[in-house]
């Protein structure tokens, strides 16, 4: 999207290579609240360990375990109601995964900077 823009522009693809940039972004963006002038961020949902699923005939009680279509999530899977949202934030640090995340952010900014500059801007001041 910017060493080989041209390229992709002719290809045809630079439309969707910024829509598909822009769906990660936006999840990254809509992951982060201020509440109360507290920083949080939801960097995880759900439990994706396969751990102790090794029996075919049960169900795992993690994500890994249900097959099914999301839609039908909540109402397949016996376990849904263990599902996990992990957050962090002034209290529950996870310095990693802001930093990764942030990373994102900045990397992405540079590739709307021309097209959408108050996209940009909001996720260089996330």
């Amino acid at each position: 999207a910017i060493e080989f823009e041209e390229e992709t522009r002719r290809a045809g693809q630079l439309d969707e290579l910024r829509s598909a940039i822009r769906w990660g972004t936006d999840f990254i963006l809509q992951s982060s609240r201020h509440i109360h002038h507290r920083c949080t961020y939801y960097a995880q949902v759900g439990r994706g360990a396969a751990a102790d699923c090794e029996d075919e005939h049960s169900f795992c009680k993690y994500d890994h375990g249900y097959w099914g279509r999301p839609e039908d999530y909540y109402t397949d899977y016996p376990y849904a109601h263990e599902r996990r949202t992990y957050a962090i934030d002034q209290d529950k640090p996870g310095t990693e995964v802001w930093a990764q995340s942030a990373a994102a952010l900045a990397a992405a900014s540079r590739v709307f900077v021309r097209v959408d500059s108050a996209y940009a801007a909001r996720m260089l001041d996330t």
